[in-house]
């Protein structure tokens, strides 16, 4: 199980380098997921949304008034992360990232089912 978060399907400039590692991670997860398709092994990625917590108190980022208030609260994150963890579900999003990653994802889902991705199959496509 991995954690990314809705800023690895849309950046926020603010932190370009906490979206850019998590859009990383991201692209990693359909990958790996992909090569494991057919066995035993589940990759799951939770994508949560911004979560009121101590990481938006003045103590990390002291230019945000008010950051505790910052997104959804921890019981109803918890909620539907556990929901669709017990659901036995591969992609988790909680909050507003449900219809981003709709949007966003379905596309470049499709896309990717149609690429190669083994030797043999990338040759055959090349011919």
């Amino acid at each position: 199980m991995y954690t990314t978060s809705g800023l690895a399907l849309v950046p926020l400039p603010r932190c370009p380098n906490y979206c850019a590692t998590k859009a990383a991670l991201h692209q990693f997860i359909l990958a790996l997921r992909r090569q494991l398709a057919g066995t035993s092994v589940k990759v799951v990625e939770l994508f949560p949304p911004a979560v009121q917590t101590e990481l938006h108190d003045a103590k990390h980022q002291p230019d945000i008034e008010n950051g505790r208030q910052i997104g959804i609260t921890i019981d109803e994150f918890m909620d539907t992360a556990w929901k669709g963890i017990v659901e036995g579900k591969e992609e988790i999003p909680v909050g507003f990232v449900v219809g981003m990653l709709e949007k966003i994802d379905t596309p470049r889902k499709q896309i990717m089912s149609n690429m190669p991705w083994n030797p043999a199959e990338f040759e055959k496509a090349n011919k």
